[in-house]
């Protein structure tokens, strides 16, 4: 923990409601200036904030605390499982400090699925954000490729020397012979297309294939 924030002047346990759907939120929060405009930092609360807009939301001072040690006490306290599994209630986890826990598998997948939401929600709706993230995948496949963890695209997929095995080449004819078993080729003058049995010829075609001039 920084000193800098050890050093705020108001440390409270506080809880922030959704106005749209009544969900909310319970945290912790050092500050200088009550009035700074913060509603939290949870994952969820985020991607919610993001969806409905800040003017949706309300925050309210539950608890005040002494110093910033007291203050992430008291959020251990007050956050419990009950707070987790309640539907209305934006937590993902308890125990702030530290990255919080997990109670239950099912509460791991939870907290997993809303963070993948929130990433797909950014990279959708924030340039800046993805650029970011692009350019972050793009030094991290560098680092890889320079230890040799990946290799270069054209030699995964060089097939030059290489033959398919016979009984591969039987599974990619009888594929090709049952597509065509039961259709007949048709065209407009223009275009050919097959017709599958049983189908009605359109009005405007007729069987056999039309020869495209050479370009």
């Amino acid at each position: 923990m920084s000193n800098s924030i050890k050093l705020k002047t108001y440390h409270f346990i506080y809880r922030t409601t959704n106005l749209i759907n009544e969900k909310f939120y319970i945290g912790m929060h050092s500050t200088n200036k009550l009035n700074d405009g913060y509603l939290g930092s949870g994952t969820r609360l985020r991607y919610a904030i993001r969806k409905y807009g800040s003017e949706n939301f309300k925050i309210e001072i539950l608890e005040w605390c002494q110093n910033r040690e007291e203050l992430a006490q008291r959020e251990k306290e007050i956050i419990t499982e009950e707070h987790l599994k309640n539907e209305n209630c934006y937590n993902l986890k308890y125990d702030g400090i530290g990255g919080g826990k997990f109670f239950s598998s099912e509460h791991q997948f939870k907290c997993s699925q809303a963070a993948g939401l929130l990433h797909g929600y950014r990279l959708a709706n924030e340039i800046e954000y993805k650029e970011t993230y692009s350019k972050k995948i793009s030094e991290s496949n560098k680092r890889r490729y320079e230890r040799g963890d990946i290799k270069p695209i054209n030699e995964i997929y060089d097939w030059r020397g290489k033959k398919h095995k016979p009984e591969t080449i039987e599974k990619m004819r009888n594929v090709k012979k049952n597509y065509n078993i039961g259709t007949k080729w048709i065209n407009d003058g223009k275009i050919n297309k097959q017709l599958k049995k049983g189908e009605t010829l359109p009005t405007g075609w007729t069987y056999g294939l039309v020869k495209k001039p050479n370009l």
